[in-house]
């Protein structure tokens, strides 16, 4: 898969994450901020537990990647 490819699915998951936030935050139409900033916190947690159980999980080579790839360097994402 090619560095664009990866770039545009990233897009598409971040857009995915923060409507998904927004829907979770919401209630019968409407979202306090206070209610959108902590569904936002949680949903950040439950991202960076996924990240860090694909950390744990794979090889050193995947482990450097995923650090590569949290520090911003998508160059290196295969």
């Amino acid at each position: 898969m090619g560095v664009s490819r990866r770039l545009h699915h990233a897009r598409a998951g971040g857009l995915a994450t923060t409507l998904g936030g927004y829907a979770l935050s919401g209630s019968r139409g409407r979202s306090e901020v206070v209610t959108l900033i902590l569904t936002g916190v949680a949903v950040n947690a439950v991202a960076s537990a996924v990240i860090a159980f694909l950390r744990f999980s794979g090889d050193q080579v995947a482990h450097e990647q995923i650090v590569f790839w949290q520090l911003g360097s998508p160059a290196s994402a295969r």
